[in-house]
Parts: structure tokens; C-alpha cells; sequence
């Protein structure tokens, strides 16, 4: 994340109309710049950042003054509702009440034991499980009334409402373990988080942590089921082209329909992009020409290993039969499993071949 105190390039000023002042409207770069630190950075992290370019004076300062009294400016301010529409997709009716209780929880900031980098707090009350914002005190630490502090302020906003609404649906999967009933928990995958796009629910996992009800601070992926590796989504890849050989060379998959194709693991259209040019698969224009060729699938990733120099060869040429190998294990369709030995067999006659030669 960026070291630099140097903010990215703000907008473009436009002329006043009828008496107007003068506005800056934020680039949608600059916007998209803001989001992606204030969701990928973990909260201590956040907060220098924030300080550096908000609060030189200190954090003790203001924490100090907020405690006493709320900024009139907090208090009168509501969320846009429409703030949040891209990210949350679920019913907005409590919207008020969890204006509320944010201001409630703001309120609060001088006193004693307030978590500074916990996104959300976990309590018990007897046998319930409570949830609330353990980072709204950010919110009061963006000055001015700018457009680029308006966006920070937004985009703080954001962050502590989706962590909230997140750890909700943690804690509602695992009750028992914060009761501490259980020490197992039942992890939620990052698709499966209701009213949330995916990637919105990754980028808060990386960062986000919750303050449990017996003081310690979990970070959110303990409770999210871990991406699957590189190999094992290797194996599905190619699975997935055993499995649909004809349609692929009709008409070739995209990466986000291997995606949707992928068996037994977490579905990611990023990891599909990261993988398949590993494995030597080229893209779907590439793919559709070399089809057009005459070439089947198998030509493909026995041609890339024979560009490949010496030194390399080998070593490729193993991991792809290993890969195959494992593929050919994890298959339960029988016709799939047919091909991926026949693929193995024709990868290890080609090498036969180029090694007598």
C-alpha cells in the first residue's frame, strides 16, 4: 500500500454556475485509490495513514476532545444509503437503526479499554451474542469538508458497515464458539456471504479483525475457508477441460465459465486468470485460433513444453504429468477420467520421442 504521503491526482475543477463555489469532482481513479486503502489496509495500518494525512498534530489530541463531546458534524450527518449499493445488496430498512448505533458507539470513544484496531466488537450478554462497530471512531478523524474527505468518509463508512454485517453472519454460523460452548468452528466461504459480492468479502477478510467476547483479537479468514492452492486448482482446470472437450473446442470457455465449471472448490474468476497461463492453456481468442487449426487440447500443452529450453523441460514435463496424475484421481466421470490417462500417455510418448531424437 502506498508509503507516500502524496495524494494521487483529485479531479478537475469545474466553473461555478449562479453564484457557486468553486467544486472539485473526484476522479473515479481517485476514488477507486481511496476504497482500496481504506478496505485493504488493516486497521492500525489505517489509522497512520489516516493520521499522516488528517492528523498530523497526533490521534491522543483528537481521541482526547472526542471522548468529551461529539462533533456536531457526526452527529447531524446520516448515511447515503446509496453509499452503499454497489457492495451491499441486502434490505436497507434497518439502515436508521444502524445509524443510531454507530453514533452510539462513536459516543463512547474516550472511554477506557476502546479497541483502537478492531473492526467490530463481539460481547455477550448472558446467553446472546452482541455485534458492533469497533471502528467508527475513524470516522471522526477526517477534517474538512472536501470532496476528497467526503470520499474517505464514505469509504470509512463503508468499511464499518460491511465488517459489521460480515462478523454478523460469522458469529450467527459459530454462536457456540463465542459462548464458548465449542472450540469448532464452522467457516464460511467467501461467495457465501449473503448480500455481499465476493470480492468486496475478500478484501475486508484480508484486513478486518473482530475483538472476541473474551479479549482476544481474531482476524477475519480465521473464520473463512482458506483458497484452495494453485495445484489443486490446476487438477480442476483441467478436469474441466476433460470433462468438456467437444463444447470447449466448438466454442472456447472463457475464464469465468471455466470458473462456473470448476469442481469441488471455491469458484474465482481470478484464479482461473492466475493458473491457466501456468499450465501453458492459453486464453479464449488463442485457444479459438489454434482450434481452428486443427489442434485439440492436448496439442496445445505438449507444444508449449516443446518451446520449452532444456533446463526447463523436464521439470514442466513432470509437474504436468503429475498434474494429470492427480487429476485423473480426483475424476469421477468416467469418460473425463478416460481422457486425462489418454492425455498422460500421448504427453509421456511425445517426450519419448523427443528424447531419442
Amino acid at each position: 500500500m502506498p508509503q507516500s504521503s502524496r495524494a494521487p491526482d483529485t479531479g478537475i475543477k469545474r466553473e461555478p454556475k449562479n453564484g457557486e463555489k468553486p467544486t472539485t469532482k473526484v476522479k473515479e481513479e481517485t476514488r477507486h485509490y481511496i476504497e482500496t486503502v481504506v478496505n485493504l489496509l488493516p486497521l492500525h495500518e489505517l489509522r497512520e495513514y489516516l493520521q499522516g494525512r488528517f492528523v498530523p498534530e497526533g490521534w491522543e489530541a483528537i481521541e482526547e476532545e472526542a471522548g468529551e463531546e461529539m462533533p456536531e458534524s457526526e452527529e447531524e450527518e446520516a448515511f447515503d444509503v446509496d453509499d452503499f449499493e454497489d457492495d451491499y445488496e441486502g434490505d436497507f430498512s434497518e439502515v436508521e437503526k444502524e445509524e443510531e448505533s454507530l453514533l452510539e458507539v462513536l459516543e463512547n470513544i474516550g472511554q477506557k479499554g476502546y479497541p483502537q484496531y478492531a473492526d467490530v466488537m463481539v460481547k455477550r450478554l448472558s446467553d446472546e451474542i452482541i455485534v458492533c462497530s469497533g471502528s467508527a471512531h475513524l470516522l471522526l478523524h477526517i477534517s474538512g469538508d472536501d470532496q476528497i474527505s467526503s470520499t474517505y468518509k464514505n469509504a470509512l463508512r463503508h468499511r464499518v458497515q460491511n465488517t459489521v454485517r460480515i462478523a454478523q453472519q460469522i458469529v450467527s454460523l459459530n454462536k457456540d464458539y463465542f459462548l464458548q460452548n465449542s472450540k469448532e468452528l464452522k467457516l464460511l466461504a467467501r461467495n457465501k456471504v449473503l448480500g455481499f459480492k465476493k470480492e468486496t468479502v475478500s478484501r475486508l477478510v484480508g484486513s478486518a479483525s473482530l475483538l472476541a467476547p473474551w479479549g482476544e483479537l481474531l482476524p477475519f479468514k480465521k473464520f473463512f475457508v482458506k483458497r484452495a492452492p494453485s495445484t489443486e486448482v490446476a487438477c480442476s482446470l483441467l478436469r474441466v477441460f476433460a470433462r468438456n472437450q467437444n463444447t470447449e473446442q466448438n466454442e472456447p470457455f472463457s475464464d469465468e465459465e471455466i470458473a462456473n465449471r470448476l469442481p469441488d472448490i471455491s469458484r474465482a474468476r481470478s484464479r482461473v486468470a492466475q493458473v491457466r497461463p501456468k499450465l501453458g492453456i492459453p486464453n479464449q481468442e488463442e485457444r479459438k485460433k489454434l482450434y481452428e487449426e486443427g489442434k485439440n487440447f492436448i496439442d496445445i500443452l505438449i507444444d508449449r513444453l516443446s518451446s520449452l529450453p532444456c533446463e526447463k523441460y523436464d521439470k514442466e514435463l513432470e509437474k504436468l504429468k503429475t498434474l494429470l496424475k492427480q487429476a485423473w484421481q480426483m475424476e469421477s466421470d468416467a469418460d473425463a477420467k478416460k481422457r486425462l490417462q489418454e492425455w498422460k500417455e500421448q504427453i509421456e510418448k511425445r517426450c519419448e520421442e523427443r528424447c531419442q531424437s
